[in-house]
Formats: C-alpha cells, structure tokens, sequence
C-alpha cells in the first residue's frame, strides 16, 4: 500500500498538459520526495506515540510491581513484629518499617502507629506489678542546705518518695527490651525528619527509662503511662495529656510542655530545668522535689490540692501562675518573678526565707508572709496593689 502511494500519486498528480518526458519525470520525483517525506513523518508520528505508550503501560506494571512490592515489604516487616522468640527478628521489622516510612512519606503516620502499637503492646502497664517501695528521698541540693537535720526528720511523711522499685518485674523486664528502645528511637527519627500533624497514643503504656529526648509528641496521648527517668530533654510535648501518668524523675529539661495537660499526675523529683509550661495545667498533681530553674510557669495553673513542697522555682518565671489549694512548704522562689500570682487561703506558702531574692512578690502575699516592713529590698517586690488572697481566689477553676 506504501509503495503503490510512492509510485502511483506522484504520476497522478502530473498535469496532463506536460508532454516532456523529462519534465513529467522531474514533477514526480519531486512529487515523490514530499510524499516519501510525509510518510516519514507519519511514520514517526506513530511509531512516537506506540513508544510513548508502551512506555505508559510499563511504568503502570512497575508501579504495580513497587505498590505490590511495598505491601509484601510491610506486611512481612509488620510479621516481623509478632515474632515472640527472637528479638533480632523484631528489630528487623523496626528497621524495615523506618526504611519505608522514609522511602514512602504517605505512609510515614501508618508506620508510626504500627510501632506505637507495638511498643503499646510489649509494654502494658499490669495492675500485678508494684508501682512504688522504695524509701528513697528527692530534696533539690539548694533546698536541702536550707533545711536542719532535726526538720528533715520531721518532715519525712511528707517528702516525696519514688514510685518505682528498681528490684519490681516492670523494672527489670523493660530495661532488657532493647526492641521497645528501638522502636522508640525510630520514633524520634521520623517524627524530627518529617513534619507529623497526628497526635501518638501512648495511653497505659509501661515507658520506665525510654529515650524520647528531641521528638515531635505534640498532642500525645500519655494518660496513665510510667514515664520513670525517662529521657524527655527538649522533646515537643505541647498539648500532651499527662491524666495519671508517672513522671518521677523523668528528664524534661527545655522540654516544651505548653498548653499540657497534669491531672492527678506525679512528676516527684522530675527535672524541669528551662522547660516551658506556658499555660499548662495541674490538677491535684505532685511536683515534690522537682527541679523547676529558670522554667517558664507563665499563666500556669496548679488546683486542687497539687503537692509543691521541696521544688526549687529558683529563677524561675511565675507571671500569672495560679497556686489554689496548693501546698508549697519548704518551695524554693530565690530569683523567681511572681509579678500577678493568684492564691487562696489554702495555699500553704514557706517561710519567708525561701522566698528571698524573690521579684515582684504581691503586696498581699508580703503582707501574710510578714514581708512587708522587710529591711530587704528584693522582698519589696513592685508598687502595683494586686488583689487580696481572698479576692486572687475568685474565677473558674478547672474540674479535675
């Protein structure tokens, strides 16, 4: 057909008026060469668009391939993770899922979840287990050289005691589960590296010593879990909710705790150095012993009861805290602004010594304390007349 077009439309299209043998010989060559001409080109055109889709249609089979490949690769990874008898199994599983959270950013929450389900899993808090036994005091060392013997003594009862005795099942059986670290630190990895907008469930889980140090937890669900000497330093804990959970002597310094929630939450001797509480708030919570230097409790609000005895606030920002029904005997304010605290006549406040070197202390607390005809001027506080203690108690409080 292509070479009846070659040969025969060239002679056709020879006007009958040219006689010339030569000349009617020329007019179909040249006639020819366009049509050979527009043949290529139609030619290529074709065989352009043939490629184009074959190349269409593999890139289709190997996406497939991948999709297929990726789903065989997670579900094995996930396999992985139940496997009870080898832990290098597991880790494996770890491992591979991190890898393809980084290689497939939409599945990056997915594998998140994958593995705080797994840690969830592994490490449950167990009614059976002992939370508590140990007789071991937690006073912050500028407090402590402020304090006789003869009242350390007779303060016992009250000093904070850790929850967790390192001789307990939970105790020794986490710290030996290398897979659950694992897990957490790919966690952190992924969380740093990738912007995360959901918010992790780590309710009721057994966490005793992990290292989240630097990951992004904002809005994490952490009510009911044991945090004990967790390693939090500058992890991303706004908006977290803390209902129940144990932080004794946990790691939060720099930590940002902004807007966090603490009901009935004990953070006994936790170390909160230059950490930001912006607005978070405390709910019959224990904070005894903690170390607060130079931490940010602006607008922060402590109710119903919380346990303050023995922090160290030395240098610490205060502006519009709220301390109603709290307990904050032997409390150490040396360098903190206390500039629009609010109180009630619950609030059970230390002696006057630890409150010296204190900024803007309110005239009516100056005035309960007998602060106020003090000879020291960082006692003074400012001029402004803030509200009574009785008046300071009005508003709404939160429910526990």
């Amino acid at each position: 057909m292509v070479l009846a077009l070659v040969i025969y439309l060239p002679m056709w299209q020879v006007p009958n008026r040219v006689t010339d043998a030569k000349e009617r010989a020329d007019i179909e060559n040249a006639s020819r060469q366009t049509v050979i001409q527009g043949l290529g080109g139609l030619f290529f055109l074709v065989t352009t668009g043939l490629t184009l889709r074959s190349l269409r249609l593999t890139e289709e089979n190997l996406q497939l391939t991948e999709d297929k490949q990726a789903t065989e690769l997670f579900s094995k990874a996930v396999e992985m993770l139940g496997n009870r008898k080898q832990v290098e199994v597991r880790l494996g599983g770890i491992y591979t899922l991190e890898r393809i959270a980084k290689d497939s950013p939409e599945k990056l929450w997915i594998v998140i979840e994958v593995l705080a389900a797994f840690i969830r899993e592994r490490a449950p808090l167990k009614a059976e287990e002992p939370s508590g036994g140990i007789n071991e005091y937690v006073i912050p060392p500028p407090i402590s050289q402020m304090i006789k013997d003869t009242d350390i003594e007779a303060l016992m009862l009250i000093m904070p005691k850790i929850y967790l005795d390192p001789s307990s099942t939970t105790f020794k059986r986490l710290r030996g589960e290398s897979d659950i670290q694992v897990a957490l630190t790919a966690i952190v990895r992924l969380t740093q590296e990738k912007e995360v907008n959901q918010s992790l469930n780590f309710v009721e889980t057994n966490l005793i010593r992990c290292n989240l140090s630097g990951a992004n937890l904002h809005g994490a669900d952490l009510r009911g879990a044991n945090l004990y000497k967790s390693n939090l330093i500058r992890t991303d804990l706004s908006d977290a909710r803390f209902s129940l959970a144990e932080l004794n002597r946990a790691d939060l310094s720099e930590a940002n705790l902004s807007g966090a929630e603490f009901g009935v939450s004990t953070l006994k001797g936790a170390q909160l150095h230059r950490a930001n509480l912006k607005g978070a708030t405390f709910l019959n919570a224990n904070l005894s012993g903690s170390e607060c230097e130079q931490a940010d409790f602006s607008g922060v609000g402590f109710y119903h009861g919380c346990l303050l005895q023995f922090v160290n606030f030395r240098g610490a920002k205060l502006v519009g805290t709220t301390f109603k029904d709290a307990n904050l005997l032997y409390a150490l304010f040396e360098d903190a602004d206390l500039r629009d605290i609010t109180w009630d006549d619950k609030t059970q406040w230390p002696s006057p010594k630890f409150l010296k070197g204190a900024k803007n202390i309110p005239k009516a607390l100056k005035k309960q304390l007998g602060l106020t005809d003090s000879p020291d001027p960082q006692l003074e506080g400012d001029d402004k007349e803030p509200e009574s203690p009785a008046e300071s108690g009005e508003g709404n409080e939160p429910q526990p």
